[in-house]
């Protein structure tokens, strides 16, 4: 859940919920945002040639994305209307039994992503 909370807070940041200019990155905000984590983070923005890197040495780590991907997922249904809200129906159980329990079951958006729902976002 804290990612999810550092994840809103740095798209909220980013996306001009906090005061910046078109083409600018608040680089304190975003750093704020991931102070005291162990983390790093990559933003390149596609209207200029900025790019801001948080704790370079992660940044050049390479690292498999796991779980990632289900925010970007998430973001992508939600703005192509896939989906329109978190609690509307939206993945369909295929009666294969999985080892995690929540799972084997129809999940809302909001459900699949709290439970980290693989086949849910495999299918998306």
């Amino acid at each position: 859940m804290r990612l999810l909370v550092g994840v809103a807070m740095l798209v909220c940041a980013i996306s001009g919920c906090a005061p910046a200019s078109k083409g600018s990155v608040d680089r304190g905000t975003v750093r704020s945002v991931l102070e005291g984590r162990t983390a790093g983070f990559v933003l390149v923005a596609s209207d200029s040639v900025e790019v801001l890197r948080v704790d370079e040495a992660r940044c050049a780590e390479r690292l498999p994305p796991c779980s990632t991907f289900k925010i970007w997922n998430t973001m992508v249904a939600l703005q192509l209307g896939l989906v329109s809200t978190l609690e509307e129906p939206f993945y369909k159980w295929d009666g294969q039994k999985r080892s995690i329990a929540a799972w084997n079951q129809d999940l809302t958006l909001g459900r699949a992503f709290s439970v980290s729902c693989v086949p849910a976002f495999q299918a998306l």
